[in-house]
């Protein structure tokens, strides 16, 4: 008895009565109905291949042949008689056994060719353990995933979180040979995940972690040298950073500094900066530009502004003063923190009962009282970077009283 799936090809006889009349006609043995065989036959592997034929008599004897070699009754092979049928069962065919098979009676014959369908061996990842690897990127680098295949032909599907993954302008999906590959260019941290390579009987899995990169102050030279600002004048601190996407603290003095009053914080592109508008003394310092990652400092150096006098003209002033009336001489400075120094026509130091020195704001001036005669000269204002003279004359024959009278710049024929 054969136990399985079977595949028999072969003619019938309807009555064996009918074999023997044919046999004693015909003393040769002659394979029927060889016109109505199935000569070309397919079989799927695994099942058992059995071809049959029926002789014109009971005696005859047959020999198979596959592809010209004689076949003998085997484990696998077995060659079965039944009254006139012969019969050739292969057990469990394998795609070896495809080939040509002979049937021959000595006086008759007939060819079988046969086909074992082998279906394809599931396909496979080379080297695959089947336990999760893991990779770790940082932001910017090119994420690749690839797996070797065990035959060229097959089919995969790259999934990331259950997704299947396209390509896109970020994303290439390649196919060479057994080789697949994902690539994924200048990876984000968006990008992380558990990417898979399905090949359906197979897979590979990868769970895939994307940190942000570090930040890098790309100007760090530019800031160690100091920098040096006059007072009243702005200056900008910069740092260039990579990536452009970070944030960073200004800070000077343990303090942090944000936009307001004089101060300007800005961010544009890779770029930050702090400005600081009309530098005081007191701003110099160093300032730290923390980006968590990096950061940079920069020395502040604020000069001091020279004292000038910006009510001064290219000529001296020229004042006309009534005898015992009071000359006023005023000079303005460029700054309120600043000590003038007046000087007498004789570059002595003004002093005496009859002098005043006041101050207000920006505004200093000398007080000249009971002009006398004497007191007419070329009167000069110092500071420590500028100077700036008065000429002062006094005209006779005082008029009623102690007057006052403020002196102005005079021209032509009052001088």
């Amino acid at each position: 008895m054969r136990v399985g799936k079977s595949l028999v090809w072969g003619v019938g006889c309807t009555n064996p009565r009918d074999l023997s009349s044919v046999g004693a006609a015909d003393p040769l043995v002659r394979i029927l109905e060889k016109d109505v065989l199935p000569t070309h036959q397919r079989c799927q592997a695994m099942e058992d291949l059995v071809l049959e034929v029926q002789l014109s008599h009971t005696h005859g004897e047959v020999k198979w042949y596959k592809d010209g070699e004689k076949l003998q009754d085997t484990g696998r092979v077995r060659l079965e008689e039944d009254g006139v049928r012969r019969s050739l069962v292969i057990l469990g065919a394998t795609g070896k056994d495809a080939g040509e098979y002979l049937c021959d009676t000595g006086d008759d014959s007939i060819v079988f060719f046969i086909t074992v369908e082998v279906p394809e061996p599931p396909v496979t990842i080379v080297g695959s353990t089947g336990a999760m690897a893991h990779r770790c990127l940082v932001a910017g680098e090119d994420l690749v995933l690839a797996c070797e295949l065990s035959r060229p032909d097959a089919i995969v599907h790259w999934l990331r979180n259950g997704q299947e993954v396209h390509p896109g302008e970020r994303v290439q999906v390649e196919a060479r040979g057994v080789l697949r590959q994902l690539t994924i260019t200048g990876a984000q941290p968006s990008d992380a995940g558990c990417y898979i390579c399905d090949a359906a009987s197979d897979r590979m899995v990868t769970n895939v972690e994307v940190s942000a990169r570090p930040v890098c102050i790309v100007n760090k030279e530019e800031a160690q040298s100091p920098l040096e600002v006059q007072e009243g004048d702005s200056v900008t601190l910069v740092a260039r950073l990579s990536p452009e996407t970070a944030a960073v603290q200004w800070q000077k003095d343990g303090q942090t500094l944000c936009s307001g009053g004089r101060l300007l914080v800005c961010s544009e592109g890779p770029t930050r900066s702090l400005t600081i508008k009309q530098a005081e003394l007191g701003d110099g310092g160093i300032f730290l530009c923390d980006a968590g990652d990096d950061e940079v400092h920069f020395t502040l150096h604020v000069k001091e502004a020279p004292v000038l006098f910006v009510n001064k003209r290219e000529e001296q002033e020229k004042l006309l003063v009534l005898e015992g009336g009071s000359a006023v001489l005023s000079a303005i400075t460029s700054t309120e923190r600043s000590d003038v120094t007046w000087l007498g026509p004789r570059q002595a130091a003004v002093a005496g009962e009859r002098c005043e020195l006041r101050r207000d704001g920006r505004v200093h001036s000398l007080i000249i009282h009971n002009v006398a005669m004497e007191d007419a000269g070329t009167y000069t204002c110092l500071s420590p970077h500028d100077q700036m003279q008065f000429d002062v004359n006094v005209r006779g024959g005082r008029q009623g009283g102690s007057g006052r009278a403020r002196g102005s710049p005079c021209s032509g024929s009052e001088c």
